[in-house]
């Protein structure tokens, strides 16, 4: 799964928005196409929660699935979310994810890191 978090003081409209994944090799492709955000909008901090349809087994429900043959390696990936605009809004690349752990960006900080167990929120968890 993937989440997306506004920090933002206002609501965020993520119609337009696309999330791709991009290999080691340097292919890209897309995670979840613009069609699926179309109308979405995160709300002041609140989170927007993505998903493997078929592979996520949360309990949290996502706000968006995206198809069971796209997929995510452990090991050296990178995300880039495009705005509307289709400018890089923000980027992620790994080297590897160990399994029961998560990747995550420490909002005071800035970087990502490894983290524990994840504990997935989607828009309506309370913050």
């Amino acid at each position: 799964f993937v989440e997306l978090y506004n920090q933002g003081a206002g609501d965020a409209d993520l119609t337009g928005w696309t999330l791709k994944k991009r290999t080691s090799s340097g292919s890209s492709s897309t995670l979840v196409a613009a069609s699926r955000f179309d109308g979405r909008v995160i709300a002041a901090g609140r989170y927007l929660l993505l998903a493997h349809e078929g592979g996520y087994v949360g309990v949290v429900t996502p706000d968006i699935m995206w198809p069971p043959s796209y997929a995510l390696a452990y090991a050296s990936n990178t995300l880039v979310l495009y705005n509307a605009s289709q400018e890089v809004a923000d980027e992620v690349n790994w080297t590897e994810i160990p399994k029961d752990q998560s990747y995550a960006r420490d909002l005071s900080a800035g970087n990502f890191a490894l983290q524990g167990s994840s504990t997935p929120q989607n828009s309506q968890s309370v913050p």
